[in-house]
Protein backbone atom coordinates (compact mmCIF):
# COMPACT_ATOMS: atom_id res chain seq x y z
CA UNK A 1 0.00 0.00 0.00
CA UNK A 2 2.74 2.33 0.69
CA UNK A 3 4.65 1.55 -2.17
CA UNK A 4 1.81 2.10 -4.32
CA UNK A 5 1.60 5.39 -2.46
CA UNK A 6 5.13 6.73 -3.31
CA UNK A 7 4.57 5.59 -7.18
CA UNK A 8 1.33 7.85 -7.43
CA UNK A 9 3.09 10.52 -5.75
CA UNK A 10 6.44 10.34 -8.26
CA UNK A 11 3.76 9.83 -10.99
CA UNK A 12 2.33 13.04 -10.07
CA UNK A 13 5.72 14.98 -9.53
CA UNK A 14 7.04 13.99 -12.67
CA UNK A 15 3.39 15.32 -14.26
CA UNK A 16 3.58 18.90 -12.52
CA UNK A 17 7.35 19.29 -14.08
CA UNK A 18 5.59 18.95 -17.65
CA UNK A 19 3.07 20.77 -16.88
CA UNK A 20 4.79 23.70 -15.11
CA UNK A 21 8.44 23.75 -16.64
CA UNK A 22 11.10 25.11 -14.41
CA UNK A 23 12.31 28.08 -16.31
CA UNK A 24 10.55 31.19 -14.57
CA UNK A 25 10.57 33.16 -17.96
CA UNK A 26 7.40 33.12 -20.05
CA UNK A 27 7.71 34.23 -23.56
CA UNK A 28 5.59 36.80 -24.81
CA UNK A 29 3.13 35.79 -27.49
CA UNK A 30 4.48 36.10 -30.77
CA UNK A 31 8.19 36.88 -29.81
CA UNK A 32 10.93 34.03 -29.88
CA UNK A 33 14.03 34.56 -27.68
CA UNK A 34 16.64 32.30 -29.53
CA UNK A 35 19.95 31.69 -27.39
CA UNK A 36 22.75 30.00 -28.57
CA UNK A 37 23.22 26.48 -26.55
CA UNK A 38 25.93 24.44 -27.38
CA UNK A 39 27.32 20.74 -25.94
CA UNK A 40 29.57 18.12 -27.09
CA UNK A 41 30.27 19.76 -30.38
CA UNK A 42 34.05 19.05 -30.50
CA UNK A 43 33.04 15.17 -31.15
CA UNK A 44 31.34 16.23 -34.57
CA UNK A 45 33.51 19.36 -35.39
CA UNK A 46 34.41 20.04 -38.90
CA UNK A 47 32.04 20.78 -41.85
CA UNK A 48 29.15 18.57 -42.99
CA UNK A 49 27.41 17.99 -45.93
CA UNK A 50 23.65 17.61 -45.07
CA UNK A 51 21.05 16.82 -47.22
CA UNK A 52 16.72 16.86 -46.74
CA UNK A 53 14.15 14.75 -47.58
CA UNK A 54 10.48 16.94 -46.68
CA UNK A 55 8.13 14.46 -47.28
CA UNK A 56 5.28 17.23 -46.68
CA UNK A 57 6.28 18.33 -50.64
CA UNK A 58 9.12 15.58 -51.55
CA UNK A 59 11.51 18.37 -51.90
CA UNK A 60 15.07 17.49 -51.28
CA UNK A 61 17.27 20.48 -49.73
CA UNK A 62 21.23 20.72 -48.94
CA UNK A 63 23.10 22.84 -46.98
CA UNK A 64 26.26 23.28 -45.43
CA UNK A 65 26.61 22.53 -41.09
CA UNK A 66 29.43 24.40 -39.97
CA UNK A 67 30.60 23.00 -36.04
CA UNK A 68 30.96 24.99 -34.47
CA UNK A 69 28.80 27.83 -35.89
CA UNK A 70 29.95 30.19 -37.74
CA UNK A 71 27.32 33.38 -37.95
CA UNK A 72 28.96 33.91 -41.70
CA UNK A 73 27.74 30.29 -42.62
CA UNK A 74 24.04 30.49 -43.95
CA UNK A 75 21.99 28.22 -45.12
CA UNK A 76 21.42 28.07 -48.78
CA UNK A 77 17.32 27.84 -49.05
CA UNK A 78 16.69 31.16 -46.38
CA UNK A 79 17.15 34.80 -47.18
CA UNK A 80 18.98 35.22 -44.07
CA UNK A 81 22.14 33.37 -42.10
CA UNK A 82 21.14 30.57 -39.91
CA UNK A 83 22.91 28.84 -37.14
CA UNK A 84 21.20 26.33 -34.84
CA UNK A 85 20.17 27.74 -31.56
CA UNK A 86 20.77 24.59 -30.26
CA UNK A 87 23.60 21.79 -31.02
CA UNK A 88 23.41 18.96 -28.16
CA UNK A 89 25.70 15.69 -28.58
CA UNK A 90 25.56 13.01 -25.99
CA UNK A 91 27.03 9.91 -26.96
CA UNK A 92 26.02 9.04 -30.49
CA UNK A 93 23.07 11.25 -30.67
CA UNK A 94 22.40 14.65 -31.89
CA UNK A 95 20.07 17.49 -31.49
CA UNK A 96 20.22 20.63 -33.46
CA UNK A 97 17.31 23.14 -33.25
CA UNK A 98 16.76 26.07 -35.61
CA UNK A 99 14.84 29.17 -34.43
CA UNK A 100 13.58 31.14 -38.02
CA UNK A 101 11.37 34.66 -36.96
CA UNK A 102 8.45 32.59 -38.67
CA UNK A 103 9.16 29.11 -36.50
CA UNK A 104 11.87 26.67 -35.85
CA UNK A 105 12.85 22.96 -36.93
CA UNK A 106 14.33 20.16 -34.75
CA UNK A 107 16.27 18.02 -36.05
CA UNK A 108 17.44 13.99 -34.32
CA UNK A 109 20.19 12.53 -35.36
CA UNK A 110 22.29 9.29 -34.96
CA UNK A 111 26.17 8.77 -35.42
CA UNK A 112 27.32 6.44 -37.72
CA UNK A 113 30.78 5.28 -39.80
CA UNK A 114 32.90 6.35 -36.81
CA UNK A 115 31.83 9.77 -36.44
CA UNK A 116 31.83 10.36 -40.04
CA UNK A 117 28.15 10.31 -41.15
CA UNK A 118 25.00 11.12 -39.13
CA UNK A 119 21.54 10.65 -39.91
CA UNK A 120 18.01 11.03 -38.33
CA UNK A 121 14.36 13.28 -39.02
CA UNK A 122 13.34 16.57 -38.83
CA UNK A 123 9.91 18.13 -38.15
CA UNK A 124 8.93 21.52 -37.79
CA UNK A 125 6.55 23.98 -36.82
CA UNK A 126 4.59 23.92 -40.10
CA UNK A 127 4.31 19.74 -39.54
CA UNK A 128 6.48 19.22 -42.36
CA UNK A 129 8.88 16.13 -41.34
CA UNK A 130 11.20 13.89 -42.91
CA UNK A 131 14.68 12.49 -43.23
CA UNK A 132 18.12 14.04 -42.88
CA UNK A 133 21.62 13.08 -43.66
CA UNK A 134 24.61 14.05 -43.56
CA UNK A 135 28.73 13.27 -43.92
CA UNK A 136 31.56 15.39 -42.82
CA UNK A 137 33.61 16.44 -45.61
CA UNK A 138 35.87 18.36 -43.61
CA UNK A 139 36.80 17.58 -39.96
CA UNK A 140 38.60 19.89 -38.05
CA UNK A 141 42.14 20.51 -37.48
CA UNK A 142 43.70 18.92 -34.33
CA UNK A 143 46.13 19.88 -32.28
CA UNK A 144 49.01 17.42 -33.11
CA UNK A 145 48.60 18.10 -37.24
Amino acid sequence: MIAKMYSIICVSIVGWFFLFPLSGVAEEKGTTQVTSEMHGVEKICGVWEMHIHNMLNHQEYQYMLHVPPSPDAGVPFTSQHVVPSQLLVNGQTVYIRWDFPEGFSEDSLLLRRGGKAMDGTFMNFAGARGAVSGKLIRPCATNDE
